[in-house]
């Protein structure tokens, strides 16, 4: 796939005139892009090395459904941290673009770390709360806050399919949260295997990491 900085700009204006138009705003739009590309190419680049299933790929795909979601956040990211946007709302537009292709919620003022997965990005949402970098969950997992309360997401943690974490939790770092489980107003603690016990209790297992080296990279 050509990924040339040319093409990508061309093929990005191109989706949102098609799904998210906005009047008068293509020279705006190309423009910023144009700006934040070389930034954005060089985060996914470093995100796409670290993610063993990706095979050394840091090209951008747009017909890879685990990679493109990953590429329009960073880039509505990164046009939100340099304050480029104006008045055609283009993060706004890329945040409804990415949400319309993949069905996910990663809104562009969510600080995720430089390195995170998602499997498939469908049913995701992640409220606006701290990640530990190497982060990585399946579909349908939902970061929610409540009211003033966000949870803390520690480093090298996996959340499997439909996982819910909310209000004031806290998980550590090294966890493997399993499919289904509910994580409202709780601590986990570092190292651990999260699974569902009987009235929506906790139930842990030590954690080796062998989980996570099947997923990522890391020189740590």
């Amino acid at each position: 796939m050509n990924n040339s900085d040319k093409y990508i700009a061309e093929y990005l204006l191109a989706q949102l005139n098609t799904f998210f138009p906005c009047q008068n705003c293509l020279k705006i739009d190309a423009n910023i892009i144009n700006c934040v590309l070389p930034e954005v190419k060089d985060r996914y680049a470093h995100c796409a090395s670290k993610i063993k299933s990706f095979n050394g790929e840091h090209e951008v795909d747009f017909f890879d459904v685990r990679k493109y979601p990953i590429f329009l956040y960073f880039l509505s990211h990164s046009i939100h941290q340099m304050q480029l946007d104006e008045g055609c709302r283009l993060k706004d537009r890329l945040y409804c673009m990415n949400k319309y292709l993949h069905g996910c919620s990663l809104f562009y003022k969510v600080n995720l770390p430089p390195v995170f997965f998602i499997t498939y990005a469908s049913g995701v949402i992640f409220a606006n709360a701290p990640y530990g970098d190497y982060f990585m969950a399946y579909q349908g997992v939902v970061i929610g806050s409540y009211r003033n309360y966000a949870p803390i997401i520690g480093k090298k943690v996996i959340l499997m399919p439909n996982v819910i974490i909310s209000g004031s939790s806290v998980v550590g770092d090294n966890v493997v949260v399993s499919t289904g489980v509910k994580v409202i107003n709780k601590r986990i603690p570092d190292n651990k295997l999260v699974f569902q016990g009987p009235a929506n209790s906790l139930v842990f297992h030590d954690n080796d990491g062998s989980y996570f080296k099947e997923f990522f990279h890391s020189d740590n």
